[in-house]
């Protein structure tokens, strides 16, 4: 898979995004409704929560629990920045973190992203 492709899907890993994007997206207040311009009538927050997210470098329960509340689970991926941190690393924090039960886990690990790239999955 292309990095270009995968920039089609995915917006960013949650740390990045969650919260300091959303509150600066918000106008710096982070007050709903604040900041919008013409060109996004609809808000920053609502763009934000129609890209789907990674949590590469992004395990630690905070960030998790920020990006769990801003979009569905069905908009989280799995996702590692190797060789900074290892998919093990990675796979560990999710499993540890105390955000997810093992179902959204497994949601996260795989059933997501063959959902949304189905093709790259076929036997």
């Amino acid at each position: 898979m292309t990095p270009f492709l995968i920039e089609r899907f995915l917006n960013g890993t949650a740390e990045e995004v969650v919260p300091g994007i959303v509150t600066k997206g918000q106008g710096g207040s982070g007050v709903v409704g604040s900041g919008r311009t013409a060109k996004v009538p609809k808000g920053v927050l609502y763009e934000l929560r129609q890209m789907y997210y990674d949590c590469t470098q992004t395990s630690n329960p905070i960030a998790m629990r920020a990006l769990r509340t801003m979009v569905p689970l069905s908009q989280i991926v799995f996702g590692t920045d190797f060789p900074f941190r290892t998919t093990a690393e990675t796979a560990r924090g999710l499993d540890t973190c105390g955000v997810f039960n093992a179902a959204e886990i497994k949601a996260i690990n795989r059933d997501n992203a063959v959902r949304l790239l189905p093709a790259r999955f076929k036997s």
